[in-house]
């Protein structure tokens, strides 16, 4: 019976291991016992670690490539603007520099044409009967044409010319070969016909043709004085007209022009304060040979770009000091002042960056008058046209009352 209980015990146990045995696929291989110290890792976890570190690693390196071409590429554009930033500034400096030149070049160029004088006496004999008294009563036969100068003005160029070739007409202007009417006929006779002293008056100008429009102002015809001798004829502005007139196109013309004073021996003009009345010879005496005048009555005209503002003009002529000194006045106080040297009778110079050319007009140098252009300074290119006339005195003065005194002598007023 022992026997018999221990066959079955092995009997089962034979049974056991074959299932055991059997549970592999038929696999033979002996499965081993695990050590209960051992940690259960998956197979192949160290790989997949490498390979992940691995391609962290490579993904830091391209984006810290990429920053680094990114922040090189940024270098690259700001040097590149750099470089073009200071090409630029070169060039800007460059063509400043040019511009420059070309501006003191340009006006250097306007100076020389403000140089340019205005020609001395041009004179003709009148085939008039009505003037042949003009020889015995006045010492002379020879009259007078119309001496001036015109200045055309466009893009801050000058260009100098002279008044058109035997101009008889005190009261025409002539540009481009267009007549302007300064003053009518009608006018002039009614300016006579005035009572007397009235205020000298500028004349707003617009004149059309046909092909273009002119703008601009002239100053004042002559004005009666009541307290003037007859003996002393002149009258403010009898012999000098200037002024200026834009175009449609805005082309400027400054222009001063009228019978000048001779230099030496008497001629005659055949404009006087009867001008549109009937004719008459005018006389007009020389030059005066001393003292100082004052001319202290006139208007400049005073601008540029087309846009002209008028102005209080006053004036001396230091006759022994050869020099002209001009006051342009803004409200009575002095905006500018300027002159020149006095040749026979014209003149010409340079004060405070101011270039001016001019001449005296009428009788003994009754008016003086010019053209003036600023070369420096917050006003540079601004031009000008001004004319003045001796106020002469009242009665048993002369008729010189308004010549200055020795205060007013010019012999430190610096001219080049």
């Amino acid at each position: 019976m022992k026997k018999l209980h221990l066959s079955i015990i092995a009997t089962a146990c034979a049974l056991a291991i074959s299932a055991c045995s059997s549970s592999g696929n038929g696999s033979s291989s002996n499965v081993l016992p695990q050590s209960n110290n051992q940690p259960n890792v998956p197979v192949g976890t160290n790989k997949d670690d490498e390979t992940k570190k691995l391609e962290e690693t490579k993904k830091s390196e391209e984006i810290k490539k990429s920053e680094e071409d990114k922040k090189a590429e940024e270098i690259k554009k700001a040097e590149e603007a750099k470089k073009a930033e200071e090409i630029k500034k070169a060039e800007e400096i460059k063509k400043a520099e040019e511009t420059k030149k070309a501006d003191i070049a340009r006006i250097q160029m306007n100076v020389e044409e403000i140089k340019k004088p205005i020609p001395s006496n041009i004179e003709f004999k009148s085939n008039n009967p009505t003037f042949e008294y003009a020889l015995e009563e006045y010492g002379s036969d020879k009259f007078s044409y119309v001496n001036g100068k015109t200045l055309d003005i466009e893009n801050n160029k000058f260009i100098s010319n002279n008044i058109v070739t035997e101009q008889k007409d005190l009261n025409q202007l002539v540009i481009d070969g267009i007549k302007i009417d300064l003053y009518t006929k009608e006018e002039s006779i009614k300016n006579y016909e005035k009572e007397y002293d009235q205020a000298y008056q500028t004349k707003q100008l617009e004149v059309k043709t046909e092909n273009n429009i002119y703008k601009g102002k002239v100053g004042s015809l002559p004005v009666k004085l009541s307290n003037i001798e007859e003996s002393y004829r002149e009258f403010g502005f009898e012999q000098l007209r200037y002024g200026y007139v834009v175009d449609k196109n805005n082309k400027e013309t400054l222009f001063i022009q009228g019978h000048l004073t001779p230099e030496k021996e008497t001629v005659l003009s055949p404009y006087s304060r009867y001008y549109g009345q009937y004719d008459d010879a005018q006389p007009l005496s020389p030059m005066r040979t001393e003292n100082i005048w004052l001319y202290n009555y006139g208007t400049a005209f005073y601008g540029k770009d087309g846009q002209y503002n008028e102005f209080g003009v006053t004036a001396i002529a230091d006759i022994p000091n050869k020099k002209v000194k001009v006051n342009i006045l803004e409200n009575n106080k002095e905006k500018l002042v300027f002159g020149g040297v006095i040749d026979g009778n014209t003149f010409a110079g340079s004060h405070n960056g101011i270039q001016t050319q001019g001449a005296f007009y009428g009788s003994e140098g009754q008016d003086i008058g010019g053209i003036f252009y600023q070369t420096e300074g917050n006003e540079k290119d601004y031009r000008g046209v001004f004319g003045a006339t001796i106020k002469l005195g009242k009665k048993d003065t002369g008729g010189y009352e308004t010549y200055a005194t020795e205060k007013d002598s010019l012999k430190d007023f610096e001219i080049k």
